[in-house]
Order: C-alpha cells, then structure tokens, then sequence
C-alpha cells in the first residue's frame, strides 16, 4: 500500500488522493508518494502511471517528482513536475510541453537511471511526450526523489499505482506531422545563444490566421497585424506590453520588434515543414515547428538542485 504525505486539506486512502477544497489563486494542494526506496538511488528503471478521475474546478493537475526536503504545502512545493508545461515547481521550464491533466486522462512517468544520470519521460493518454528532465545526479544537491501531485483546486481526484509502462519506445515524441498551414506556433532556438552569461530564450512566433496577426514573446508581449492574402505583409508596427526588459534581452526584443514591423511574406516551406519570414527587403529568417524544439531540462536550470558550496 502507498504511504502518503498530504498536506492539510488532501486526503489518501490507498492509491487514491483527492481534494475537496476549492483552491484560491494563492494556494494549490500537494500530496507525495513516499517510496521506501527513493528514485534515484540506484541504477534501474522506474514507473508509475496517475488515473486523473476527476480533475477539480480549474481542470489543471499537476504530476511529477520530488524530494522528502523540498515537499511542502501551496507554493513551496518543488519538483520536476508536468501539467501541460514543465515546471520546477516554481519556475517555468517548457512551455505547451503537452496536453494539461484533465478527467479522464492516463499520465505515466518513466525513469530511467544509469550511471548517475536519471532520465525523465513522459507520456499522456499512450502519446509519448519524450524527455522532461536529465538529471545528472552527481551534480545535484539531493538524488532521491518519489511521486508528487499537485491539485490547482478541488473537487479533484487522482490515482497513483507504481505499474507504469516501461517500454521507452511508447514515450518517444512522435514526429511533427507535415503542415498543411501557417498558422500555429513556430520558433527559432536561441537557447544555444549566451549573452553575458545569460542563454537567451526560444523565439516562439504565433501565427493566428483567424485574426491575421503575428505574436513573439521575449520581455513583452509584440503583436501585428498582417494582411490576409499574399504576401503577408506586416500592415504598422506591433502593439507591446511596457515592461522594461533586463539589459541582457534588450537587443534580442528590439531584433523581434523590427522583424514583426518589417514582414514581407510568411511561406509554408512543406518539404521541410518549416515557416520562412521574409522580412527586411532581403533578409530572411527559418521557423520549426514550436514542439521541435523541446529539450530536456536540465541542473543548471532547475535551482533548488544545484550543489550549494
């Protein structure tokens, strides 16, 4: 039988967890499997598998890893936990990593460990997801880890049995189908690119042909209008949040600002399933499709992991 510990207001009987509370938006409920023998500790593969039976009035479960010290209650959980985007339990790590949790959906959860590496896979509804985390355990600061859940709000219930799918083969990502369109999210990896010690986020366009326009993130949200036959020009300048951006992203926003301003075309490349934007007179920038660009995180970005010194 599972041993849990619950935080006040999340009861467990069995391998069953739920909430009655409704949550506010300052708080969330969390519930830890504790496993006689952590995950992480030796090499081997792990597995368990989370029945969402009903899934509380925001709809959002959360699931994942954590440890005995960084268990808590509301926001003090920390974690390597998936709920749609992957989380630190604090931070943003992937965002659209996959389906958000709701009634009815299946979650497993494959580790794999060897040689002090644990390698995290996800898969929800028999689609895998591939890798959310590689954990290089001789660099952590804690290496035993077991099953967390976290309840945006209640009425919610879950199920958590140890009898997860082992075949790593069913949690690979299946490629990206080919585009039959512009519109959607596509991105440029800027993550390789370091500025000042800094790597510098994804560049995620989103492309809505239901209102014409073209959406990048980097500090602030930018936003343009774009004419709807072709070519698709950009028709003004983008529309902006007014956050001032750290100095580290001030040259990469002006860059996407002036890309989004100056658009001349978008074009569906099919054989390689690729967006170009012309932009610029003769300038032209390549877009993948926004989940080819997933990579799994890792120590350097999950803080609470790192070794204190």
């Amino acid at each position: 039988m599972t041993k849990w510990i619950c935080e006040d207001k999340v009861y467990a009987e069995g391998d069953q967890v739920w909430v009655d509370e409704i949550a506010t938006s300052s708080t969330k409920y969390n519930a830890m499997a504790e496993l006689e023998l952590g995950i992480g500790t030796s090499n081997g593969v792990h597995t368990f598998k989370v029945h969402v039976i009903e899934s509380g009035k925001s709809g959002l479960v959360w699931c994942g890893l954590t440890t005995q010290q960084c268990f808590g209650s509301g926001w003090k959980l920390k974690g390597l936990m998936y709920g749609g985007n992957t989380s630190d339990g604090g931070g943003l790590l992937r965002s659209s990593f996959g389906p958000s949790l709701e009634q009815g959906d299946v979650f497993d959860v494959l580790c794999v460990i060897e040689n002090r590496t644990m390698s995290v896979y996800f898969k929800v509804n028999g689609d895998g997801l591939g890798k959310a985390f590689e954990i290089d355990l001789n660099n952590a600061s804690q290496s035993s880890f077991h099953p967390a859940l976290s309840f945006s709000s209640g009425p919610a219930r879950v199920s958590l049995t140890m009898d997860g799918d082992a075949d790593i083969d069913s949690y690979i990502r299946k490629p990206i189908s080919i585009r039959s369109s512009i519109a959607g999210e596509w991105a440029v990896e800027g993550g390789a690119i370091v500025k000042n010690g800094h790597s510098l986020p994804n560049v995620v366009l989103v492309v809505d042909t239901s209102t014409w326009s073209v959406s990048a993130r980097v500090a602030n949200s930018m936003t343009v209008k774009i004419s709807e036959t072709a070519p698709h020009r950009s028709l003004g300048g983008p529309m902006t949040t007014m956050m001032m951006p750290p100095e580290y992203l001030q040259e990469l926003e002006t860059s996407v600002s002036q890309m989004l301003s100056s658009i001349e075309d978008l074009v569906l490349l099919t054989d390689s399933n690729r967006l170009q934007i012309k932009h610029h007179g003769d300038q032209e920038l390549t877009f993948k499709s926004y989940t080819e660009l997933f990579e799994p995180a890792k120590n350097d970005e999950i803080r609470w992991l790192l070794n204190v010194q």
